[in-house]
This record gives structure tokens, sequence and C-alpha cells, in this order.
């Protein structure tokens, strides 16, 4: 048994010794009780062992002893090790207890997002992100600094003026740029749109969605007046940009220069711009955390990025939406690897230009929620870096029901994030299918899978994973692989491949699975889904779309061979469905304009009618895979019929044209309409998509009065 222990602790030194460093809390400290009768020489040295800096025995309470490590470790190891040397009864975490802080802020009963008592009917209570246990640790600090970058923030609002930054370098209303920074008289941020110093809403405009993120993030609590945000203090940073690249470039600068910690960003869009992506690599540097709502269009970010929260750098945080029953909502983005955790993000108390109050939705609010917790992580530890506080927002999130929505599958807990210990936190980051055709899955055939994991916060040794899934149409060989050691924000793919074989099957398909990783010290369970749509030529494909509330979207491809002169996608539905389709990717669009030629991707085509029954025509296609997506514009369940024919004759025209009809069209064939099939009724929609819009332009979200 000694020799077992000893070597316990020979792993912990080693592996600790190349940990990253993290921010001293409870996980450093310890709850010891050695057996009685042991030696105190013995006890000593086992103290040196773990490097105890401090410790102190309560005498009348069985010997127990409080130790404190003079280096951050993985407490989970050190724990292990001594509860199996055999001079120790027990050894435990020092488990934080708190007082049920609340505020006296009069709307405060109506914040389910942040203390849900199950005020609301539906509601369930303790769906919420755990505040009154958060603040009896930290209520936040002025010294901690957060970059809005919105369209505007009310700079004078009576819940909100004591928390908006103050440049320390800057004199009120002399006209010189005090702190050489580039901007005279910025003493509360900047605007740019108008370039000029006052970051508000100009009279007219509507502007008033960047006091709404404001105020999640940092409504003054325990004030008495209208409600709290996660931050009773904080120094907020408004940075109004025009909703484009140019100007969220500009403020981006300005937020880097003049010391945010924290940067929150409510809006996004489909495009990919390497400007943004260089600046993000320059907030990365800097040491700063970019909170981003994922999107409201119940998009599959993993299949259509959205920027800036698809951006695979390890200081963005991208949060979806969950609802007051703690579900993913029906309209929020959702990715198994672009997507980190959920917040409230339904009917979300929030406040309003000219000291009002409102409730909204959409990720815009559960994104500041976020980083309002990221604040009082930095409150609470002042030294912790970007990569500290993303791993414990996300190591300390509560599981959710649902699977498979996001890389954690867990809801944003602030006093959990406030008191977990240092641990590794590892998630899936990219999956890579590889076959001897299309890397897509078809019917009977063995596909290689490899699964790169990513390890957000501490490091780890001795990892594995097990692949598992129910669905009998695949099998997987081998079931489990290693992967090499990982240090905080590494990223690794399995030394090996799974085999996935599939047996037969049509139609569209959504493959299961579950992927166990287990490390030295932790166990991880994540979820993700592979999908699959084979069409082949002349072939009827009969599906149904909508089988839950995140399946508007489903995805089929078709093989086109050489020498073809016409390729025709064609539909068939009773409800309003339509069809995009692209050579060799995923077809990709503006969810709030994919309407709109305009919106969509280069090389995309469409056909968008306003009833089900599109067809899209292509003159002498390329060769290769062609994806395409059907779209549920209905948000109903709908039966559909799908089908693919190519041709060899003579094209129709002499270059390529896309047919954008309801009818059919001209020039091939065309499903009928499908006889005898009913709509299927389902109940009103809580969240209609064009009530959530989210473009790169600031979002337009769902307010009503909070009176």
């Amino acid at each position: 048994m000694k020799f077992f222990a000893g070597l316990a602790f020979a792993l912990v030194f080693s592996w600790a010794s190349s940990a990253q460093s993290a921010a001293i809390g409870y996980g450093q400290d310890l709850i010891v009780q050695f057996k009685a009768g042991g030696s105190k020489q013995a006890q000593n040295t086992l103290k040196t062992k773990v490097n105890v800096m401090q410790s102190k025995q309560f005498k009348r309470l069985g010997g127990i002893e409080h130790w404190q490590l003079a280096s951050p470790m993985d407490a989970a190891l050190v724990i292990a090790a001594l509860n199996v040397d055999p001079s120790v009864s027990f050894a435990e975490p020092n488990y934080p207890r708190y007082m049920r802080l609340l505020p006296n802020d009069p709307l405060f009963d109506k914040q389910w997002s942040l203390d849900n008592t199950g005020q609301y009917v539906g509601s369930i209570p303790n769906v919420d992100m755990n505040m009154p246990a958060a603040w009896g640790i930290n209520t936040g600090s002025n010294t901690v600094v957060v970059a809005v970058i919105d369209d505007s923030v009310d700079i004078n609002h009576a819940d909100l003026y004591a928390n908006i930054w103050a440049n320390p370098g800057e004199i009120p209303g002399n006209g010189i740029d005090d702190d050489a920074n580039g901007y005279s008289d910025d003493v509360h941020g900047w605007d740019f749109v108008d370039n000029d110093n006052d970051p508000s809403a100009n009279p007219g405009t509507g502007e008033g969605h960047g006091t709404m993120v404001s105020g999640c993030i940092g409504a003054v609590g325990n004030n008495g007046i209208l409600g709290s945000g996660v931050n009773w203090n904080v120094s907020i940073m408004p940075l109004k940009f025009l909703g484009d690249v140019a100007s969220e470039l500009a403020a981006l600068n300005y937020a880097i220069d003049n010391y945010a910690q924290i940067v929150n960003a409510s809006w996004g869009g489909p495009q990919f711009s390497r400007s943004e992506s260089a600046g993000m690599v320059k907030l990365r540097d800097a040491g700063v955390l970019l909170v981003t709502a994922a999107g409201n269009y119940d998009g599959n970010n993993d299949r259509v990025p959205d920027y800036p929260s698809s951006l695979p750098y390890p200081n963005i945080l991208a949060v979806g939406a969950h609802n007051i029953k703690g579900k993913y909502t029906d309209w929020t983005h959702y990715g198994q690897t672009s997507v980190d955790v959920v917040a409230p993000g339904e009917s979300v108390f929030v406040l309003s230009p000219v000291s009002g109050s409102d409730f909204a939705s959409g990720t815009s609010f559960s994104s500041p929620l976020t980083a309002g917790v990221a604040a009082l992580i930095k409150a609470q530890y002042p030294t912790a870096t970007y990569q500290e506080i993303k791993g414990r927002i996300m190591a300390s999130s509560t599981p959710m029901a649902e699977h498979g929505y996001s890389a954690t599958d867990g809801r944003v807990d602030a006093a959990a994030a406030l008191s977990i210990a240092a641990q590794p936190e590892i998630v899936v980051s990219k999956l890579t299918l590889t076959d001897n055709n299309n890397q897509l899955m078809d019917a009977n055939e063995t596909l290689q899978l490899t699964v790169e994991l990513e390890n957000v916060w501490l490091a780890t040794t001795g990892i594995t994973a097990t692949l598992t899934s129910t669905d009998p149409l695949v099998s997987i060989s081998p079931s489990s692989l290693p992967w090499p050691n990982m240090a905080m924000g590494q990223k690794a793919s399995s030394i090996g491949n799974f085999a996935i074989t599939t047996s037969a099957f049509t139609g569209f398909h959504r493959f299961p699975f579950v992927l166990t990783i287990t490390t030295v010290s932790h166990t991880f369970t994540r979820y993700f889904t592979l999908d699959s749509g084979t069409l082949i030529a002349d072939a009827v494909v009969n599906a149904t779309t909508m089988n839950h509330a995140h399946d508007e979207f489903q995805y089929f491809h078709i093989d086109v061979p050489t020498g073809q002169s016409v390729l025709n996608i064609s539909t068939a539905s009773l409800t309003d469905i339509d069809i995009l389709m692209q050579y060799d990717a995923e077809p990709a669009f503006d969810y709030s304009v994919y309407f709109d030629p305009s919106g969509r991707g280069a090389g995309v085509k469409s056909s968008l009618s306003s009833i089900g029954n599109e067809q899209i025509l292509v003159n002498n296609p390329q060769a290769g895979t062609w994806r395409v997506v059907v779209i549920s514009f209905d948000q109903k369940p709908s039966q559909y019929q799908i089908m693919a024919s190519t041709t060899t004759t003579e094209p129709l025209a002499p270059l390529e044209t896309v047919v954008e009809t309801g009818g059919g069209g001209s020039g091939g064939p065309c499903l009928s309409p499908l006889s005898g099939m009913s709509p299927i009724p389902v109940g009103l929609i809580a969240v209609m998509l064009a009530l959530h819009l989210r473009r790169r332009k600031v979002p337009v979200e769902v307010v009503s009065d909070a009176g």
C-alpha cells in the first residue's frame, strides 16, 4: 500500500510540474484527517510531499486539519492520492458554503434568469444562473473592465451610470487627448459611428440594444432601482459601432489599448472575415476573453459557421440560449463543436434607454449574462487568465437533459464557476470523416473518424476515450483510443482512428454517438451526431422535417459522375420548404436573409417559393459531390419527397441555369404535389424565427414592457 501511494504522489508531482498556473482558490485548500495513532514525523513527511504551505488543526473536531498547498495543481489528483495513503482517514476539498444574498432591487423577483423560484407559469425552480449563491462569494468589482461593442449604451441610465467605465487618463471637457490614445475626451468610451465621445443612442433611431446588453452585465445591484445585473459593481466600457467589421475592428483596437479584460459581442454573421479573425488573434494575444452570441435562427454553426462565434481561438466563448424550463430554446443556434455553453435567453429582464426596463429574448442576452459571470470570476480571482475564466464557466456548467447541441451541453452556473477547483476541461473540437469518395456517411461503407479534442483548462495526462452509439445501423472499431497528454489550451487528435461501418439505410438519418473521455483524474461525457442523406439518381426519398425543435435543416448529397448534361433536384410538399444547393460544400447563407439572393454565399443555388414544390436545374454540372439542404420555412412537421436525377442529353441552355420556381419550372422532371398527404398539426411555436433577427448588424430582439 505504501508503494502504491508513493507512485500516486510521484504521478501528481510529475504532472503538476508542467501544469499551467491557476489562481489560488479553494481548489488548493484541502480538509484532511489522519488516522489515530499515526507518527507525527510521518504526517509531516506527507505534508512535505504534497507541498503544504500552511496547515491548521481543529483539535476539538477529532484532529481534522485544513491544508493550503503552496502551488496550484489538480486537487482531484492530490485528494485521490491522499485517500489511498494508509495513514489518512480521509481527504476532501474545502467545499464552499454560501450566504444567500439577495439585492433590494424592486424588479429582482422578475429576473428568473438570475434566480428562478418558479415565479412564472411553466418555470422550473432553480433553472437559473444561481446568482444568490454567487453573490455570497462576490458581487463584482469596478476594477474589472468589460467592453460592450454594440449599437449604443445609455450612459446616464439610472440603474447603469454608476457602473459605466470612466477613463482614468482623461480629463473631461478640455478637448485634449490627455492619455494620448487617439481620442479626445473619451471619458466613457467612444462612438465609432459618429466619431465622437458619446456612445449613447441617437434620438429617433431606435437604438438601445447595447443598453439591454449592458444591463445584463452590470445593472447596479442592491440600489433599490429596477433590477440587478450579474455584477452589482463592474466597469462597462461602451463602444458604439456601425454593425460592420471595420467599426468592429476600431472598437476592438480601442478595447485593447484601454485595457478591457472582457469583450461582449452580441452580434455576428455568416461571412468569414480575415481582418476580423486577425483582430481576434490580437485580442487573444492581449489576454482578452471575447464572449459572443451564437445566433437566433436555430442554425447549426458546425455546418454553417457564424462569426465571430465560430472562430477557433481559445479566447472565444460562444453562448447559446436556454429557456425558463432549462431546455435549449427552439431558436438558438447550436453546435457540437462551435457553441460552448448556454445561458438564459428567453424573456430575460433587461434595461432599456432613458432609465426604462423591458423583457427580451435572444442569444444577445445569453452572451452578456455569461460575460457578467466572467467578470465576477475576474473580480474573485484578479490574476485569472482568459483560459481559467473560460475553463471555470465551462467546467462548472450544469448538465442539460438534451444532448449534442453544444460542446458541454451545460448551462452557466455562476456560483459553481466561482467555486470549482482547477481541473482539466476536455471537449470535442473537430470531427473529420475520411472514406474513399466524398467524406460523407453513405450506406454500406466504412469510414475513418478522426476526433480532435481540446483541453480548455488545466493540463492533464492519461487520456483515453470510448466511442459508442445506440444506433443499430452503425458499428465501431476499435471502441477505445488513446490521446497524447494535453496542456492547457492544446488541441490533439487520437492516436489512431475510429472505423465507423454503416448498414443499409435510405433517406436522411442522424446517427447519435457518445464519447466518454477519461483522464488520470476526471471523466467527461460528450455527445455528437453525424448526419447522412444520400440521394441516388431517379430514386424518390421520403422524409419528414421538424421531428424535433432543431430539425428544420436537413442535409443531403448526390455524387454526380462525369459526362452529365443536367442535374435536377426537385421536392414536393404540402408545406413551405425551400432548397439550397452548392458544389462540394455546405450551402452557406445568412439565416436572416437566405431568401434574398444577395444573402447567399458564392456558388449557392436555391429554389425558394412560398410552397413546397421546388426545383433546381444545373446544366453541365461539375462531376463530384453536390450538397443540398432542405429547409422547413414554416417550422412545422412536414412530410416531403426529394428526388435527384441526371441526364446525358443536350443541356437546356449553353451555360449553367438555375431554375428557382415553386411550380417545378420547365425543361426537366419535377415531383408532382404529394397526393393525399395532409399537413401534420402542431402547436403554435412560441418564438417565431422571424422575430429573432440576428445579422452582422445589431440584432432586433423581441421586447415587451417589464411593468
